[in-house]
């Protein structure tokens, strides 16, 4: 990807990424990232048991996780992250709704990556055709009922993307 495409400049990562090492080598190659500390959401929403007693609040002792926590609290830090469930999560959903892949079948790092990589693949090609589908897709042209759609149909005419007027 860094050959190809590019490095990102920023990467969106919940609290399972958490780590100083990864925050450390993501600084290192000059990518900041945006990493959540700990559950943004400790009780979800539409649980209806009773909210369970609550935690004593953790002390951040160490230095990034202080940075961090600093970054995220910012009203910049705060749009920006609020893209990632935009951006990140809908396609996970995606995966495991439309497509019903919940879990991998088969076993060993090699199996799992060539399931994913099909499983990618299928989601992408999923997502181009209905792109393409919706590009291609022209309502057909109705011939006009009344004399006086006639007389208005020029007002209403477009520039095709060649040059040539067309009405919609």
């Amino acid at each position: 990807m860094e050959n190809t495409i590019g490095l990102p400049r920023t990467v969106l990562a919940d609290a399972g990424f958490a780590s100083s090492a990864a925050v450390t080598k993501l600084e290192a190659r000059e990518i900041e990232p945006l990493v959540a500390i700990a559950k943004t959401q400790p009780h979800r929403p539409c649980d209806f048991r009773p909210p369970p007693q609550p935690k004593p609040t953790r002390r951040i002792r160490e230095p990034w996780r202080l940075v961090m926590k600093a970054k995220l609290e910012s009203d910049d830090g705060k749009a920006r992250y609020k893209k990632r469930k935009q951006t990140v999560e809908p396609v996970f959903g995606i995966i495991k709704s439309a497509i019903g892949f919940t879990r991998f079948h088969l076993r060993s790092r090699e199996k799992v990556a060539t399931e994913w990589l099909v499983v990618a693949l299928a989601s992408n090609c999923r997502r181009l055709c209905r792109l393409r589908t919706a590009r291609t897709y022209r309502p057909k042209k109705r011939e006009p009922d009344h004399e006086s759609d006639r007389l208005l149909e020029p007002l209403f005419a477009t520039q095709d993307t060649k040059g040539a007027q067309r009405s919609e």
